[in-house]
């Protein structure tokens, strides 16, 4: 019973125990974390919400995607979704078509020529 009293007047990590430096994102005595063990958590869940993991819990960001060739209907698409959603938890990434997908196509027909002049050169030398 006095080590409970003890332990309820020295400020520990509810997670390693130790007293380390804690930080305070509530009110609740319950919820203290030390700043090396919230570090950990947010190294092993990197999209959770910043804040108390206790009342936060397993809220997490939301990522949304935009992709259009048309600036306009990008322009809408991202106004809606930064309106519709809450911006807190939210991160809005646009890009527009790059030709990317082209220059995949390019190199995969590229490495399959090679590859079959590779076993080609193989096939006639035995």
């Amino acid at each position: 019973m006095l080590q409970f009293i003890i332990d309820s007047i020295i400020m520990n990590c509810m997670w390693c125990e130790e007293n380390d430096d804690l930080i305070e994102y509530c009110n609740n005595e319950d919820h203290r974390v030390c700043k090396v063990c919230y570090e950990k958590y947010k190294t092993t869940y990197p999209m959770r919400v910043e804040g108390c993991p206790y009342c936060k819990g397993t809220q997490e960001k939301l990522v949304v995607y935009i992709h259009s060739e048309d600036s306009v209907v990008a322009d809408t698409a991202i106004r809606g979704a930064t309106n519709a959603i809450n911006q807190e938890n939210t991160i809005v990434i646009y890009y527009q078509d790059d030709g990317g997908f082209d220059r995949l196509v390019s190199l995969i027909v590229i490495s399959t020529v090679i590859v079959l002049l590779m076993l080609y050169v193989l096939y006639k030398r035995t």
